[in-house]
Formats: structure tokens, C-alpha cells, sequence
């Protein structure tokens, strides 16, 4: 379905999106993006750096906001910016939930914008990731 400007107000929030990362899933992400820190893989590496175990790569978290905001948006849609920082490591074998909530719209050389604020929740419902984004949708013809 597209989302139109028109229909989004401030304080909407996004549909969802809940992922459930495993170590098959940090390998696959290490593989496709060449990225192979060992807190990410060797659980001894993980403990020595004063994690619980080992963690999942924060561009893959991102990356699950990004897939959070494609999702919602719609074809005609498109994301202007996005930035976060993560605020507690996130580990495989839990669910993590990405959410956006509008916070602002705007109107630029003729495009229709909406801002976002954008975190990742876990289990414990806890802000693991904090962000915001901007969004250009279409306007209703």
C-alpha cells in the first residue's frame, strides 16, 4: 500500500517490523559485507571486550530500520536521511523491534517530507538504537 503526505500526521507511528537475528544471521551479514570483528564471532573476543557474548553488527541494525521505513512508505516513496546510534549492544537469538513515529512535515522545492523519530526496541522493551530519519512521499493527485 502507498503512503500519500497527506494521510500521515504528527505522532503516527509506522507499522512495526519485529526481527529475530541468530549467529547464522551475523555470518550471513559478516559474508555480504565484508565485515569480520570479532566480537561478532568468537564468543571469547565478545566476553574480553565486556560483552555478554557475541553481538550483532550495528550496520545490520540500521539496516532494519531502513527495512522498517521501505516497508512503509510504498514504491513512490523514498528515504531522504537517516541517522542512529546505538545505546546497549543487541545480542543474537532475541527479537528486536523496529518502530517510526512521525515528529514533523515539511514542504521543499515542491516535495513532501515527513520526519521521524526511529528506534529498535528488545524484549525487555528497552531502546537499543535511536535515530531519526526523513521520509519524501507522494502527495495525493
Amino acid at each position: 500500500m502507498q503512503e500519500h503526505w497527506e494521510d500521515i500526521s504528527i505522532g503516527d507511528e509506522f507499522t512495526p517490523l519485529t526481527k529475530k537475528p541468530t549467529t547464522k544471521t551475523i555470518v550471513m551479514w559478516a559474508g555480504a559485507v565484508d565485515a569480520y570483528g570479532d566480537i561478532h564471532f568468537d564468543k571469547d573476543a565478545a566476553l574480553r571486550d565486556g560483552f555478554k557474548g557475541v553481538i550483532l553488527h550495528g550496520d545490520m541494525l540500521g539496516a532494519y530500520l531502513m527495512e522498517l521505513l521501505i516497508d512503509n512508505i510504498g514504491n513512490s516513496g523514498f528515504i531522504s536521511s537517516i541517522s542512529y546510534r546505538h545505546t546497549m549492544a543487541n545480542y543474537p537469538d532475541r527479537s528486536y523491534t523496529c518502530r517510526a513515529r512521525a515528529t514533523g512535515k515539511s514542504e521543499i522545492d515542491g516535495k513532501a517530507y515527513v520526519d521521524l523519530d526511529v528506534w529498535i526496541d528488545n524484549e525487555a522493551g528497552e531502546k537499543t538504537t535511536v535515530g531519526k530519519a526523513s521520509v519524501c512521499l507522494p502527495r495525493h493527485k
